[in-house]
C-alpha cells in the first residue's frame, strides 16, 4: 500500500508539474511571438497573429486545468501525452514518405501543365531559374531579371536598413514573368519599371491603365497584353502602370506617384482572385497605409529608382545564392530534419495553410476594408479631376464549380460610391466554355483570346 502511495504522488507530482510547466511555456512563447510580430516581413505577420491566437485559447484551458481534480488532470495529461505522440508518428511518417500537404486542385493542374508543355517540342519546358540563368549568358546580370514581387522587395529593403516601399520592378530590363501557355512572358521594362517602351513617358498619355499581373502582362507576349490590345484598337497612347501581387491600396500608391496629370482618363481593373485579401494585406504595412490615412502623402518614389534598381539585383543574387547553398545542403544532408521532426513543422504548414484558406473564403471584413480603401480613392479621384472607369474581371474559379459569391456585394461597393464599373462576367465571359480564355483551359492569368475579347468590349463601352 505504502509503495502504491508513493507512486500515486509521483504520478501526482509530475502531472502537477508537467501541466504548470505547460501553461509557463505557452505565456513565454505568446510574449516570444508577440515580439517578433515587431520585426517579421508584412506578409508573415497574418500567420503570428493566428498562432498567437490559437496559443491564448490553449493557454486558457491549461489554466483551467490548474484547477481540476487530480483524477480529471491525470486523463487529460495521458490524452494529451497520447495526442501529442500521435502526431509525431504523422510527421515521422510525412518525412520518411517526403510527403507534401499541397492542395490538391494545384498539383493537379501543375501536373496537366507540365504534360501539355511536354507534349509539343515547341513549348518551353525551362524552369524560371534556368531560363533566367540562360538569358544571364546573353544579356548580363544587369540587363535581365525574374519578375520580383514588390512586397518581397520592400521587405529586403528594410532588411538593409531602407524605409520607402518600391512600387515597380527593375527599370530598362528584360524582365521574365511567367510561363503558363508553354512559353515565358517577359518584356522590356521602361525607365521606371513598368511594362511599356520607355519614350511613351515622353508622349501624350490618352489612357493610364491601372491593376495587378492581369494588366501587368501575365502570361501572355508582350504585343497580346491588355494595354497593347487597346492601343492596336483605338491607335490612343496607354500607359501601363499594372504590377502583379498588389491589391488596391498598392495600386493607388502608383496611382499617386506616377500619374502628376490632372483630368486623364483612367482605366482600373479589379481582379476578384486577390484583390479583395491583397487590399486587406497592405492596410497593415506602416508605408502603405499612409496612402489610406493621409490623401496628401507621397513618398516621391521616383526619387528612390536607382536604390530600387539596386535592391532588385541584390536581392535576385541572394536568392540565387541562398538556393544554391540549400542543394549543396541537400547532397550531404538527407530531408529528413529532426530539428522539423520536433517542431511538427509539416503539420502546422498544413493546419496553418488550411485555416488561412478558409479564412479567405470569408470576406466580409476584406469587404469593409475594401469599401474604405475605395471611398479615399474616391475622394483622390475627385480631387484631381480624372476620369475613372472601373473594370471587374472574374477569375478561372468561377467557372469551375468554386464558391464565388461576393461579385455583388463588390460591384454594389462600386456603384454605392457612385463609380463606374464594368462587368466583364456578365458582359464577355457569358458562354457555355469560359475556359477557352485561360490557357489549357486551366486554372491562371487569361490567354491572348481572353485579353482580345475584353479590349474589344472595352473600346465598345468606354469612349476613347
Amino acid at each position: 500500500m505504502a509503495s502504491q502511495k508513493k507512486l500515486y504522488l509521483f504520478i501526482v507530482n509530475i502531472s502537477n508539474f508537467l501541466i504548470l510547466s505547460l501553461f509557463i511555456f505557452n505565456l513565454i512563447l505568446i510574449f516570444y511571438i508577440q515580439n517578433k510580430l515587431e520585426i517579421v516581413s508584412d506578409d508573415l505577420k497574418f500567420e503570428y497573429e493566428i498562432i498567437i491566437k490559437i496559443l491564448i485559447i490553449v493557454t486558457f484551458f491549461n489554466f483551467l486545468i490548474l484547477f481540476l481534480s487530480q483524477n480529471y488532470k491525470k486523463k487529460i495529461l495521458l490524452l494529451f501525452s497520447s495526442f501529442m505522440f500521435g502526431l509525431l508518428i504523422i510527421e515521422i511518417a510525412i518525412n520518411s514518405l517526403n510527403l507534401r500537404f499541397e492542395s490538391d486542385l494545384d498539383v493537379i493542374q501543375e501536373n496537366i501543365r507540365k504534360i501539355k508543355i511536354n507534349s509539343d517540342d515547341k513549348f518551353d519546358r525551362r524552369t524560371k531559374k534556368k531560363y533566367y540563368l540562360d538569358n544571364v549568358q546573353i544579356h548580363g546580370k544587369e540587363n535581365i531579371v525574374p519578375y520580383v514581387p514588390i512586397i518581397k522587395l520592400y521587405n529586403y529593403g528594410v532588411s538593409k536598413g531602407y524605409s520607402f516601399f518600391p512600387l515597380s520592378g527593375k527599370s530598362n530590363t528584360v524582365t521574365i514573368l511567367c510561363n503558363e501557355g508553354g512559353f515565358w512572358a517577359n518584356y522590356k521594362s521602361d525607365r521606371y519599371g513598368f511594362n511599356n517602351d520607355d519614350d511613351f513617358w515622353n508622349k501624350s498619355k490618352d489612357v493610364y491603365l491601372i491593376g495587378d499581373s492581369f494588366v501587368h502582362g501575365s502570361c501572355v507576349k508582350t504585343e497580346h497584353n491588355i494595354a497593347n490590345q487597346l492601343k492596336n484598337l483605338t491607335n490612343k497612347n496607354f500607359l501601363n502602370l499594372g504590377m502583379g501581387d498588389t491589391g488596391f491600396l498598392a495600386q493607388f500608391a502608383i496611382f499617386k506617384e506616377y500619374i502628376d496629370e490632372k483630368n486623364k482618363k483612367i482605366i482600373w481593373f479589379f481582379f476578384e482572385g486577390n484583390d479583395l485579401s491583397n487590399t486587406e494585406k497592405e492596410t497593415k504595412n506602416p508605408i502603405l497605409k499612409k496612402y489610406f490615412t493621409d490623401i496628401n502623402f507621397y513618398q516621391d518614389i521616383r526619387s528612390y529608382n536607382k536604390i530600387k534598381d539596386t535592391l532588385s539585383i541584390d536581392l535576385i543574387e541572394k536568392t540565387l545564392s541562398d538556393d544554391v547553398i540549400k542543394q549543396k545542403k541537400n547532397i550531404v544532408k538527407p530531408e529528413f530534419n529532426f530539428k522539423n521532426i520536433i517542431k511538427l513543422q509539416s503539420i502546422r504548414s498544413f493546419a496553418l495553410n488550411s485555416f488561412i484558406k478558409a479564412s479567405e473564403t470569408d470576406n466580409k471584413k476584406n469587404l469593409i476594408v475594401f469599401k474604405e480603401v475605395l471611398s479615399q480613392i474616391k475622394k483622390y479621384i475627385e480631387q484631381q479631376e480624372h476620369d475613372v472607369t472601373f473594370v471587374f474581371l472574374p477569375a478561372w474559379e468561377r467557372y469551375n464549380k468554386f464558391r464565388y459569391n461576393d461579385k455583388k456585394k463588390i460591384i454594389n461597393i462600386f456603384n454605392e460610391l457612385d463609380l463606374k464599373i464594368i462587368d466583364i462576367d456578365k458582359l464577355v465571359f457569358n458562354l457555355e466554355d469560359n475556359n477557352q480564355y485561360f490557357p489549357f483551359g486551366l486554372r491562371g492569368h487569361y490567354n491572348s483570346n481572353g485579353y482580345k475579347i475584353i479590349s474589344k468590349k472595352l473600346v465598345e463601352i468606354i469612349k476613347f
